[in-house]
């Protein structure tokens, strides 16, 4: 990847695995491993993380990697005006309100510099939820 990388990372690490060639290479590297009977399924997911986070950041590759990322600070990037603790009360709900919120979550972990995070968790809305389509909060 890092041969293959001839953009910025910020730009080549962009989408997800199924809009995204390289992380579509990754992953279909690792499901293949798991296919094989090597790794169980969810260490696949894991190993491909841990993947992109030392792609990322230049370090070598260790399959607990994702599990040992420092977690970045908030560093004053956070708007919320809610209490600490509070997300508010779900008292019904539909499938449009859930990609709603599924997207927040996304811009979120985007504003924090979790790129990763955010890919994975795409990739998990776009294969468990049909016709999942990210409504990002642009303006």
């Amino acid at each position: 990847m890092f041969i293959a990388c001839d953009k910025p990372k910020a730009e080549f690490l962009k989408g997800n695995a199924k809009t995204n060639p390289a992380r579509g290479q990754i992953k279909d590297m690792f499901d293949g491993i798991a296919t094989a009977g090597y790794i169980s399924k969810s260490s696949a997911a894991s190993y491909q993380s841990a993947f992109w986070i030392a792609f990322e950041q230049g370090i070598e590759f260790k399959r607990d990697l994702n599990n040992k990322k420092d977690k970045p600070s908030d560093g004053g990037t956070s708007t919320s005006t809610e209490k600490p603790g509070t997300s508010g009360a779900v008292q019904s709900t539909s499938r449009a309100d859930l990609d709603k919120t599924l997207s927040k979550a996304l811009a979120q972990a985007r504003l924090l510099g979790l790129t990763e995070f955010a890919g994975e968790l795409v990739d998990l809305c776009i294969d468990r939820l049909d016709g999942f389509k990210e409504t990002v909060l642009a303006k």
